[in-house]
């Protein structure tokens, strides 16, 4: 639906850092490795599998180069 793939697979954390700092990350501290938290996007596991099929734009500040017709 989306014209994207996931392939999810499980690498160690001594092999694999970023991953494993962020999974331990308490979300009051600062984002490890200088993440930006406003390019966060959350959602829900169902939303793999049900996507909400509305258009939003990721981070916050994106705009479209044109105006949208009304």
């Amino acid at each position: 639906m989306t014209g994207t793939e996931h392939d999810v697979s499980h690498i160690p954390g001594q092999d694999n850092e970023i991953a494993d700092q962020l999974s331990r990350w308490d979300e009051v501290s600062d984002i490890p490795f200088e993440f930006n938290p406003d390019d966060r996007v959350r959602f829900i596991l169902p939303h793999l599998w049900n996507p909400d099929l509305t258009c939003s734009l990721h981070p916050n500040d994106a705009y479209f180069l044109w105006s949208l017709p009304t």
